[in-house]
């Protein structure tokens, strides 16, 4: 595993549309219009020659998000200058599957790596893993991922669908729906967590990560459709893309009472697994679960570890943040309306 304080790579987080061509019932995301589209205001060309300009020297890597990125034509256009880009190395996408042999016969780049999660509502798994197959063997699969809601937790089904995939010689992820933890029962989710590390687990059941030293804004930012630069997670504005940018020169303390997400805390100075995280994350955790049932820690926990999904752990920094993200979306939604009504006053008044 490769320092992630190493001050060579940068990984970029980019959502670069929310469009989707799935509705899920466990995902934020509803019929979106596509007002926070990347490229509503500049082109993929010269999204890139704002990116190489911010950040020159560093090996970029990528983590292109949706909504389904693979369904929108400009980032389709987009992955197509990354993989020709020598400032580039690796580039996760994360995707439903749905174009993902398309994408293996058209650009069966090395440099891709996707991350396909399959979604039992919204298609067959037949249907599914015949496109992941392709995909496979074209070598641009990472890894597959499932969610498995409460009503449908069936132990021997989820042992079943792990070693199908397997079989195909991908790695299959196995996730709970975050929105109704309480829904599960104690016993489903230890075993839901005895496919991960017992580190992994621990972030995924919400461990307290505040105030804890981190490299994002070292080697991780997120960028959203503007430009801006942030640290994490909207936080921590680093600059503009399109006018300048200052990485921070040092790891600092996150800012996140906790921290879920492979590509955030593979950043952690007490982790240190970021650069290509993804496969970090699939190395270790094939190498966890060649070792079960024998190394299945979950025995090790109470349910009073459990019980920080549904009501995760505050401490009085944790609250004073929690009451300031709050009073900072609100004060969002207030700006947000407040340019609308201009924006109407204006149009108008043309």
């Amino acid at each position: 595993m490769n320092d992630s304080n190493s001050p060579d790579y940068l990984l970029l987080y980019c959502t670069l549309t929310l469009r989707c061509n799935y509705r899920c019932p466990y995902c934020y995301l509803n019929a979106y219009d596509g007002r926070l589209d990347w490229f509503n205001d500049h082109s993929p060309e010269e999204w890139m020659e704002a990116l190489l300009r911010s950040f020159p020297n560093r090996r970029l890597q990528f983590e292109l998000q949706g909504g389904e990125p693979l369904i929108y034509k400009p980032a389709l256009e987009f992955l197509r200058i990354l993989v020709d880009s020598d400032n580039v190395d690796y580039i996760r996408v994360n995707t439903n599957g749905t174009t993902v042999d398309k994408l293996a016969r058209d650009l069966p780049s090395p440099k891709i790596r996707l991350m396909c999660t399959y979604h039992p509502s919204q298609v067959a798994l037949d249907e599914f893993l015949g496109r992941l197959v392709v995909a496979q063997k074209a070598g641009i699969v990472e890894m597959a991922k499932v969610v498995v809601v409460p009503e449908e937790f069936d132990r021997v089904k989820i042992e079943d669908m792990v070693r199908l995939f397997a079989d195909e010689g991908v790695f299959l992820d196995v996730a709970y729906d975050w929105t109704r933890a309480r829904d599960y029962r104690s016993e489903d989710l230890r075993f839901l967590f005895s496919l991960r590390t017992k580190r992994d687990a621990e972030f995924a059941m919400k461990c307290e990560t505040l105030g804890q030293r981190c490299a994002a804004g070292v080697n991780y930012a997120e960028i959203i459709n503007t430009g801006d630069v942030l640290r994490c997670q909207d936080r921590g504005l680093l600059g503009n893309v399109f006018k300048t940018v200052h990485l921070l020169e040092k790891p600092a303390p996150c800012p996140l009472i906790y921290c879920c997400c492979i590509n955030r805390y593979s950043h952690m100075l007490s982790w240190r697994c970021g650069d290509h995280h993804l496969a970090n994350f699939v190395a270790r955790n094939k190498k966890h679960r060649e070792g079960l049932p024998e190394t299945n820690w979950t025995t090790e926990l109470s349910d009073v570890a459990f019980q920080r999904l549904v009501d995760p752990p505050r401490s009085v920094a944790a609250r004073k943040r929690g009451l300031e993200m709050r009073a900072e979306h609100f004060a969002k939604r207030v700006r947000n309306k407040v340019a609308k009504i201009k924006r109407q006053i204006a149009s108008k008044q043309r």
